[in-house]
């Protein structure tokens, strides 16, 4: 591959803080993978609008596209280890691919482990940090975690009996990368040949959400993730699919606590 499936290998190894908030931000979301790895402690994890208790030693993967985040009550230190990696790693070739790609397209996958498994996953995350600008041996290390990890993961009854799942994965990827168009529901009904009736009731059941409203979380993470490149105000508006400025900037600063205005001078102060 020319460009590495292996997108980020965040705090290579093992990263070490005292709150969740500086190892995940609130409400955001990407189009690669996340593998988030919590070697202790308690969290909870939000994914598409539904709720996940875990506590660790577990894997958590928020799949792309998602609107994801987490916070924890406990006190002092934890350990994690966060990696990002695109689409493109589970069609490499490798004979690991078959297997890797175990998690749900939409939804929060959760894996427990013991005290072997995470003996085993510290060791690779090491490996991968040590591995830093070898893109080849990052995207076999991280396909042999996703290995192991579908070995080790157990799905839910629920998830098993869910043939939903599969369109609205399609539904929740083709909001993300059409999310600057005007969308109606009729219309994405029609494109994934259901009734309006059925997509809102289908995307309900699986995300948690509404269509309306992981719709209006994607353009404000969407919005976000702009500002944070420097676009300005009116740009950012245009190109996260807001039509009215001023409706932008009231349901950012809804969103956030603060307009994207004062958002955006506060990181020029910054930087």
């Amino acid at each position: 591959m020319e460009k590495s499936a292996v997108y980020e290998a965040a705090a290579a190894g093992l990263g070490r803080n005292t709150s969740y908030a500086t190892a995940m931000k609130p409400g955001h979301m990407h189009d690669m993978h996340e593998l988030f790895f919590l070697m202790d402690g308690n969290m909870t994890a939000v994914c598409n609008g539904r709720s996940t208790q875990v506590s660790g030693p577990a894997v958590l993967i928020f799949p792309r596209y998602s609107i994801h985040s987490g916070s924890s009550p406990d006190e002092g230190l934890y350990d994690r280890f966060i990696l990002t990696f695109r689409d493109e790693l589970l069609e490499c070739g490798s004979p690991l691919c078959a297997k890797a790609r175990f998690f749900s397209g939409s939804a929060l996958t959760a894996v427990p482990l013991n005290a072997a498994q995470k003996q085993l996953l510290v060791a690779l995350a090491e490996r991968i940090g040590a591995y830093a600008g070898d893109s080849a041996a990052q995207e076999h290390l991280t396909l042999w975690c996703l290995y192991e990890l579908a070995g080790w993961y157990t799905a839910p009854a629920a998830e098993c009996a869910a043939p939903r799942q599969a369109y609205i994965d399609r539904v929740v990827q083709y909001l993300a990368e059409n999310h600057r168009e005007p969308l109606r529901l009729e219309e994405l009904a029609d494109r994934f040949f259901v009734s309006r009736a059925k997509l809102v009731a289908d995307f309900k059941a699986v995300t948690g959400m509404t269509v309306k409203g992981y719709l209006a979380l994607i353009r404000l993470c969407s919005a976000k993730a702009l500002l944070d490149s420097g676009t300005g105000v009116a740009q950012t508006a245009a190109q996260a699919g807001y039509a009215d400025e001023s409706y932008f900037i009231d349901r950012f600063a809804r969103h956030f606590g603060i307009t994207p205005g004062e958002y955006l001078r506060r990181l020029r102060e910054k930087g």
